[in-house]
C-alpha cells in the first residue's frame, strides 16, 4: 500500500506542476563532495523503478554522473508531511532514442531552455534571457537546442519513505536490489 502510494505520488509529480513531487532535489558526487540541485521530475516508470529528469548535457552534473553514477533524489510533500529519498544509479541519454523520445514529448518552451550558447554555470558579464513564450522558432535553433539536451534516467535501487507526525514518525525502506521491505525506526 505504501509503495503503491509512493509511485502514485511520483506519477502525479510528472503529470502536474502543482504536485508536491514535481520538483525534487538531486545529489551527485563531485570529487567525493555531494552537490545538490533542484530539477523537475519528467518520468516515473513504476514497474521498472525508474525516474528521469532533463538537463543540459554541458552541465557539471552530467560529467559527475558519467564519472560516478551514484545519485540521490529527494522529494517532500509539506501537506502530507512525507519525505521521500530515492537512491540509485544514473545514466545519461544524449542523442539516442531515449533522449529523442523525451525531446519530442517536451513543450516548445522547455526546448527553448536549451538554446543558450553558453554552458550552465558559465560566468557572464550580463545575464542572458531566453524568451520562452516564443511561438516561431527556426528549425536550426531547435536543432542546436537538441544537441544540448540530455535525459538523466535513474535506476532506483532504494526508496526511504518518512511520514512526519506529531504522535510519532513512521519510516519504511524499499530495497529493490534485495527485494526487501523494512519498517525502520525513525
Amino acid at each position: 500500500m505504501i509503495e503503491q502510494s509512493i509511485w502514485l505520488m511520483l506519477e502525479r509529480g510528472v503529470a502536474s506542476y502543482r504536485a508536491a513531487f514535481h520538483y525534487g532535489t538531486i545529489a551527485t558526487v563531485n570529487q567525493n563532495i555531494p552537490e545538490l540541485r533542484t530539477v523537475i521530475l519528467r518520468d516515473a516508470k513504476t514497474s521498472q523503478h525508474k525516474l528521469s529528469f532533463h538537463t543540459d548535457v554541458r552541465s557539471s552534473k552530467t560529467e559527475q554522473i558519467k564519472f560516478n553514477s551514484n545519485i540521490a533524489f529527494l522529494f517532500y510533500d509539506p501537506e502530507l508531511r512525507i519525505q521521500l529519498r530515492c537512491s540509485g544509479k544514473a545514466s545519461v541519454h544524449h542523442l539516442d532514442e531515449v533522449a529523442a523520445a523525451a525531446w519530442h514529448k517536451s513543450r516548445l518552451s522547455s526546448q527553448l531552455c536549451y538554446t543558450n550558447q553558453l554552458p550552465p554555470g558559465a560566468f557572464v558579464s550580463e545575464p542572458v534571457f531566453i524568451d520562452l513564450s516564443r511561438k516561431e522558432v527556426a528549425a536550426e535553433e531547435l536543432n542546436i537546442a537538441y544537441q544540448h539536451f540530455a535525459l538523466i534516467e535513474i535506476d532506483v535501487k532504494k526508496i526511504d519513505w518518512l511520514f512526519l507526525h506529531h504522535k510519532g514518525h513512521r519510516r519504511a525502506v524499499f530495497d529493490y536490489q534485495g527485494d526487501v521491505f523494512h519498517w525502520v525506526q525513525p
